[in-house]
């Protein structure tokens, strides 16, 4: 509902003094101080009245009725009675006002002062409310007669607070000593039925392969990286017989060499060519992609360790129907080549360096070249950004990279993208101020509280954040005092 503040609307016939009669004796009255206050489902309203002496005739009574308007929507509150001499004695059997809950004044004899609170369930209409003012009197005869009615103030829920900024440094990921790295790249490959001899045309395997071999000629072609160890591995679909696929994976991958040494792969290393068996792995996967995941059996059957036979075996004897469909539907597209590498980790002297490294094989850089390359950018960049991410998703495990990440998502408005990079800085004590961040933009301010308040050793920045945070929580809870317009 909009904020739209309502026009006063000039008071009628009474504004503060009610005159009975041209002579001295007059009722005098006042509304002093009034409050409206949000306090989560319901709303607070104070008013104070001051009434001066007891000028009313004996037999009646002067009734207030205050209410909450906003257009055609009216929330009465608690009704004030001030009653003369004579009627103040019969007030336990009688209310001037009609209502049980009004607030009785029986004696004047020295001004009286009171507040009267009302607690009302809240509703989004009164978001802007003005308080009206009904002045009845009351006689045993002629009941209440109205004798005037105004609009005393018009009160509305304020502005929200504005957000406050989570300002961040980038984290510099830590010099680490040089070591050996241990990579893979693999590749799905396909051969024509029992064939031995590649054939880089057959089922997307040209296709396949070009990525594998951008990456491998980093290792096996250039000078970029000091090898230690390589390998080539290939891997066939179950034939049933382990003997019979090792022997027919050396075969493969003899020929699958001859091919990529032909393409100018291996100038520089050339890899130990190993015939990888069955490929086992692929067909739990492929199963547990299916519906056959939830036999247990044959669950069982493929977790063995050990000689393939067996499995191989179990699974004709036992599921005969699911052997048929994995021949049918899995075997096929299983096989692969993998490149198994170890190497040391280069150092780099200026950032333009580390680019080449990047567009080709990412994989090969440790966490600090990521942010080494990065420096060229602008902080926040997309081009920096990319470049962060992409470090941090090959680095789990390094919190600088993955904070940076998280507050560079944000900051460009991805905060769901941020999440599992949050979730690998779990643990550093850097990371409750991201996660404060990233819970004050989903909203949840409560949470955001909570983790800026387990920071041990707040800065006056975060204690500023924290503050305006509790502010934003109070205004969304409606837990904030209304403000009064002044035209």
């Amino acid at each position: 509902m909009g904020r739209r503040l309502l026009l006063l609307v000039p008071a009628l016939l009474l504004a503060g003094v009610l005159c009975r009669g041209a002579g001295p004796k007059t009722f005098t009255w006042s509304l002093d101080g009034m409050r409206v206050e949000g306090r989560g489902d319901s709303l607070y309203v104070a008013l104070t009245w001051t009434f001066s002496d007891w000028n009313i005739p004996a037999a009646k009574a002067m009734v207030f009725s205050p209410a909450l308007r906003n257009g055609e929507k009216v929330a009465t509150l608690t009704p004030v009675a001030v009653y003369g001499r004579k009627a103040a004695t019969a007030t336990p059997h009688m209310v001037a006002s009609g209502n049980r809950s009004e607030v009785a004044v029986l004696n004047v004899m020295q001004p009286v002062r009171i507040t009267v609170e009302d607690l009302i369930p809240r509703s989004e209409w009164m978001d802007t409310v003005k308080v009206s003012l009904t002045v009845s009197e009351w006689s045993k005869h002629d009941g209440l007669v109205l004798r005037s009615t105004s609009q005393r103030a018009v009160f509305y829920r304020p502005p929200a607070p504005d957000d406050p900024e989570f300002p961040w440094d980038v984290l510099e990921p830590e010099e680490r000593p040089e070591m050996f790295i241990d990579l893979s790249f693999r590749a799905p490959l396909h051969f024509d039925g029992a064939s031995v001899k590649f054939d880089p045309y057959f089922n997307g395997n040209r296709e396949a392969l070009e990525p594998f071999i951008a990456k491998v000629a980093s290792f096996g072609s250039s000078n970029t990286f000091a090898v230690r160890s390589s390998s080539l591995v290939l891997t066939v679909p179950p034939q049933g017989v382990q003997k019979e696929s090792v022997k027919l994976s050396r075969s493969r991958v003899a020929s699958v060499y001859d091919y990529l040494r032909k393409t100018g792969l291996f100038q520089k290393n050339v890899p130990e060519r190993i015939g990888g068996g069955e490929d086992w792995d692929g067909v739990s996967k492929w199963v547990m992609g299916t519906k056959y995941k939830g036999d247990e059996r044959l669950m069982e059957i493929l977790s063995w360790e050990g000689t393939t036979d067996a499995k191989a075996g179990a699974l004709r004897r036992e599921k005969t129907f699911i052997w048929d469909i994995l021949r049918e539907q899995c075997f096929p597209a299983l096989g692969y080549v993998e490149y198994n590498v170890s190497f040391r980790q280069p150092t780099f002297n200026i950032p333009g360096f580390v680019r080449s490294v990047y567009d080709t094989v990412p994989e090969a850089l440790g966490p600090r070249d990521f942010w080494y390359l990065a420096t060229e950018s602008e902080t926040g960049s997309p081009e920096w950004l990319e470049i962060i991410c992409t470090g941090a998703d090959l680095n789990p495990y390094d919190t600088a990279l993955n904070l940076d990440a998280a507050f560079g998502l944000m900051d460009e408005g991805s905060v769901d993208a941020a999440a599992p990079y949050l979730r690998n800085a779990e643990g550093d004590p850097r990371a409750q101020y991201a996660f404060a961040s990233w819970l004050y933009r989903k909203g949840r301010y409560a949470e955001c509280i909570a983790r800026l308040e387990a920071i041990r050793q707040r800065t006056r920045l975060q204690e500023a954040i924290l503050q305006a945070v509790a502010a934003r929580w109070r205004w969304e809870t409606y837990n904030v005092a209304w403000e009064r317009y002044y035209p």
